[in-house]
């Protein structure tokens, strides 16, 4: 092969063309960019490819051109995630395991090729060469993209990729990929590209053992052995291992450091100073007494981030023991802030968190991470460990979870669909479709459609009965009604007889409680619209059986309390309170709540029983009265509610029930529900675990904040129906140790870029299909135009405001405009109301630690709510409000003058991350930062997006509007780039999308006229 002087070894694509000697002369498949007259709609590209912690790889690209139909989704990009029609399948060839010859042009081709019309170009070079890859015996290609869902209006293309039919009458998708030999007509500059590959870099690997379940004892080694820089967030794997490694020690790096400085800290000893009240009952009594360390410089000094950590929460328990010469005592120590703790005897319970460096299976519980690698379910990725023989469905079910975790097509599950027999042989490599509307019950299907909005329900009509796999990914804004159009999607899954149970997860205790409501409500809404099911007679729909569920000790401790009537647990509707071991637990729809419905409870706001209770709640109180025991607390239960109507007659003594009696009747209910809501670390609990294995349908709201991780818990080994919805423009997965370094600069978590990539983004970037939501339905018309502007440019065309948006619905926003109209001279636009910035001007921004806080902008807000509070007669209140800032420092400061003050003590103060998944009528955002400081780390897509979302009718924002970056700004409102001061080391291009959107946030605010110079 003649080649010129080759270069080293990088990415680079060439423009190329199939090439085939047929009987009737030579073929080629794609070529149109160097082809006259090549007219079939593939673009073919010879590549070689090389980046950042991955294998360099060459081989070849097909790419097609979907169609935008908004029943099918919207395909995104793998790179930055933005919407694009580009459909590829990328080709490799085995590293060493292939040759490369080259041979002269056919006369043919070069004259088409000619730039004299045709007319023979002699000895001149030609810009095109024939290069032919043949692989050696036993290797093959790999494949990455194959069976992706595709869509073309021309149903000629879609029958390409879909039923492999001949591409342009020629030769099929998966005749090309069985090829064993490869020509390309492909530009002669690719020629250095071939000779280049003698020079490819090694192959990548991660430097850990092939062992994924979680041992701290085994991390400890592998960690402190193999420290360096972060390794790059991946949303394709090059192996089944590479995928375990970052997905495993992503989340145990994130607590290594922890678990070390917190063992090394337990075996300290620091004098204190304690001083005890005066209302304490002896020197053994713990109520009432502070002890202040005397060694708060050193932890923080020597211990860092770590000790902040585990000192940080107010409901953190930290065990110590007490050295006095009166008394030896274990306790565990509650932080009250960073300069003193309050103790409390815990008697022989265990501690919250112990400071021990033994942070193994079931230490590590505080953390919730040690659910997400041992349970009693096979590991999600590989075979059972017990060798149980699966069936060819099972395995190909696994198989298409694994490579759909891998980011990288089903190749490999195609491969293995061909064992299959000819009957349930794929036609082509397409995925199987899954019709979630699949049930006899039209009029229940009518209904459930109608739930969307009347221009979606088409769409939804069609997302829904040809899901590939059944997996929905559903996207949406901050008030585009996400939550709803997730319950909708489960209420069918219900619905359809083939799957019936519904497991469903959220990242956080809020979001489970939001999406368990809104499925139920639903449910409740259809069943009141008189829905009937047809077969096998006609009944009528009954509202679902949804249980909320907390730990199984909470709930039958709940139940227990309720039945000796205390109540007091019982009432504040739907708030979760911290239990005595530190869990939450809230009543609502819990299983609690539900076991007292069982039993026919009408107090602490237990509704009675009605005709659309579940079936099954109907069906189980008939089968407990089969139970001596039950039927004797069911009875008492029934005096004890006909006492309340005849003036207080008790009920008689309480029999006796114990407590394993009530957890069967839990579990009993449990395993009858329809829909059960958990987080991902208690569905790894009895009973729940039970239930999310039988369910044959999963469902995962904010999934844009969960990781790949935790949803793999609620999702298990195979690949069953699933509906994800969430923003991956919102707050992603949390992983605390991200930026941490140590003395030598290198990353305590070298995954942490992994940890940030949530299972939706993953999807959605792996090129899944997403069915896009654009209508705001929660804030006022105008409310929404700083994130529409700045961080949704892709929806500028599509969206638009709902029917209930416009100002009328909004009568506390309309108080708010008429005061600041009076206060300021400042009107919203007919027909809208806009965000108002307070400009701050001088205000100084303290360090506090690594945080920070800002005395003036947190006067400026205390003063703006106490003018609303009392200049508008009673139509603002301070429940309406709510305060976020993004420092912890801030908040803390802003928490302390509000708590002193009649008109805002009331009022709720977050960090951006707390308040993601709430909102209020009126927001207050203190920017903290200035312009001295810079905007620091709030110059964040995702942390702003969350911040200017939260409100319904109003948003201020209070800081100074000169806030900008400092280096490389051109114009006061100008391009910016470069080194930006107070960001911290992130990527760069992470960087200049957050200085983006900040820049563009202000910008907007002056150029509308929304400033007002306090």
């Amino acid at each position: 092969m003649s080649t010129s002087a080759p270069g080293f070894f990088k990415s680079e694509a060439f423009a190329a063309a199939l090439y085939y000697d047929t009987e009737k002369g030579p073929r080629t498949v794609g070529g149109k960019e160097i082809l006259p007259g090549a007219v079939d709609p593939v673009t073919v590209r010879l590549l070689s490819h090389l980046a950042t912690d991955s294998s360099p790889t060459f081989g070849f690209r097909l790419s097609f051109v979907t169609s935008d139909d908004p029943g099918f989704g919207h395909r995104h990009r793998s790179s930055d995630g933005a919407v694009t029609r580009d459909y590829s399948i990328r080709v490799r060839f085995p590293r060493d395991g292939f040759k490369v010859f080259s041979r002269p042009l056919p006369t043919e081709i070069r004259k088409r090729l000619s730039p004299n019309n045709g007319e023979d170009v002699g000895n001149v070079d030609p810009p095109f060469v024939l290069v032919t890859i043949q692989l050696d015996p036993g290797e093959e290609v790999g494949v990455d993209g194959l069976a992706m869902p595709f869509f073309n209006e021309n149903e000629e293309i879609t029958s390409w990729l879909n039923k492999d039919a001949p591409i342009a009458g020629f030769r099929s998708l998966t005749s090309i990929l069985a090829q064993r030999e490869f020509t390309f007509l492909v530009e002669s500059a690719a020629r250095n590209l071939l000779g280049a590959l003698c020079l490819m870099p090694p192959p990548f690997a991660y430097p850990y053992t092939k062992a994924y379940t979680w041992n701290m004892r085994r991390y400890k080694s592998e960690i402190t052995k193999n420290m360096g820089q972060q390794f790059a967030g991946k949303v394709s794997f090059e192996s089944d291992h590479h995928m375990l490694t970052a997905l495993s020690h992503s989340q145990a790096q994130d607590v290594f450091q922890l678990a070390q400085d917190a063992g090394q800290i337990s075996r300290s000893f620091f004098k204190t100073f304690i001083v005890v009240d005066g209302n304490a009952d002896g020197p053994n009594t713990l109520g009432g007494i502070y002890i202040i360390p005397l060694c708060f410089n050193f932890l923080s000094t020597k211990f860092g981030t770590s000790w902040s950590r585990l000192a940080r929460k107010e409901d953190t328990a930290l065990q110590i023991t007490l050295l006095n010469k009166d008394f030896v005592t274990t306790c565990d120590l509650f932080s009250s802030n960073l300069d003193h703790f309050v103790l409390r005897d815990t008697g022989d319970e265990q501690p919250g968190f112990s400071l021990d460096d033994r942070l193994d299976d079931e230490g590590v519980k505080k953390c919730e991470l040690w659910a997400r690698f041992i349970g009693s379910e096979p590991d999600p990725l590989h075979p059972d460990p017990e060798g149980k023989k699966y069936t060819i469905s099972q395995s190909i079910s696994q198989s298409l979870l694994r490579d759909f975790m891998m980011g990288n097509g089903f190749w490999t599950s195609w491969k293995m669909m061909q064992q299959l027999d000819a009957q349930n042989r794929p036609q082509g490599p397409q995925l199987p479709v899954n019709n979630l509307l699949d049930t006899p019950h039209t009029s229940l299907v009518d209904a459930l459609v109608d739930c969307a909005l009347p221009q979606d329900r088409q769409r939804f009509r069609k997302h829904l009965r040809s899901a590939p796999l059944g997996i929905v990914g559903i996207l949406g804004f901050a008030g585009s009604g996400k939550t709803h159009c997730l319950a909708t999607v489960v209420l069918t899954m219900c619905a359809n007889p083939k799957i019936n149970k519904v497991f469903a997860s959220a990242p956080t205790n809020v979001a489970v409680s939001n999406m368990a409501e809104r499925i139920y409500h639903l449910s409740c809404t259809i069943a009141g619209q008189g829905v009937q099911y047809q077969e096998p007679t006609p009944h009528d729909y009954k509202c679902l059986l949804v249980i909320r569920a907390y730990n199984i000790n909470d709930e039958v401790t709940a139940f227990d309390d309720l039945c000796r009537g205390k109540y007091n647990s019982w009432y504040g509707g739907g708030h979760e309170k911290i239990t005595s071991n530190g869990t939450r637990w809230s009543p609502y729809l819990s299983l609690a709540w539900w076991t007292a419905r069982l039993f026919g409870f009408t107090c602490a706001g237990i509704p009675p029983p009605t005709k659309r209770d579940p079936y099954a709640l109907v069906y189980m109180r008939h089968e407990m009265r089969k139970n001596k025991s039950l039927a004797e607390l069911d009875n008492y239960i029934r005096r004890q509610e006909r006492g309340k109507a005849q003036l207080g007659k008790k009920p008689g003594t309480m029999p006796k029930i114990s407590r394993s009696e009530l957890c069967k009747v839990m579990t009993s209910l449990v395993m009858r529900a329809d829909v059960v809501c958990t987080t991902p670390f208690a569905s790894t609990s009895a009973p729940y675990t039970r239930f999310k294995t039988a369910a044959r349908a999963v469902a995962m709201d904010e999934a844009g904040a969960m990781d790949r991780t935790d949803a793999l818990i609620v999702w298990g080994n195979t690949c069953r129906p699933c509906v994800m919805a969430g923003d991956p423009k919102q707050l992603p997965p949390t992983v605390m140790s991200a930026g941490d370094v140590d003395a030598k600069g290198y990353h305590l978590n070298r995954f942490s870029e992994d940890g940030k990539i949530s299972i939706l983004e993953f999807a959605l970037r792996s090129g899944w299909p997403m069915y896009a939501l654009h209508i705001q339905l929660r804030m006022a018309i105008g409310m929404f135009d700083l994130s529409l502007h700045n961080v949704y440019p892709e929806l500028r065309g599509r969206f638009s405001y709902g029917v209930e948006t416009n100002e009328g619905h909004h009568p506390v926003g309309l108080a708010v405009e008429d005061w600041v109209s009076r206060t300021y001279m400042k009107h919203s636009r007919p027909g809208s109301l806009e965000p108002l910035l307070l400009h701050v001007a001088g205000s100084v921004c303290e360090k506090s630690g690594t945080s920070r806080y800002n005395p003036a902008q947190v006067l400026a807000a205390a003063q703006l709510i106490r003018g609303l509070l009392q200049g508008t007669n009673g139509r603002v209140k301070a429940s309406d409000f709510a305060v976020i800032t993004p420092y912890r420092s801030n908040r803390a400061y802003a928490a302390s003058l509000f708590k002193g003050d009649q008109y805002l003590a009331q009022i709720p103060v977050y960090t951006i991350d707390a308040i993601q998944g709430r909102e209020a009528d009126i927001v207050v955002f203190i920017m903290t930062v200035n312009s001295e400081t810079g905007p620091g780390f709030v110059a964040d897509l995702r942390r702003l997006n969350v911040a200017m979302t939260r409100q319904k009718s109003y948003l201020f924002i209070v800081g100074d509007v000169e806030t900008l970056p400092k280096h490389s700004v051109r114009g006061r409102w100008g391009v910016f780039g470069g080194q930006m001061q107070g960001v911290p080391d992130l990527d760069y291009a992470q960087k200049l999308e957050g200085a983006r959107v900040w820049t563009g946030i202000l910008r907007y605010m002056v150029e509308t006229g929304r400033v007002v110079r306090m």
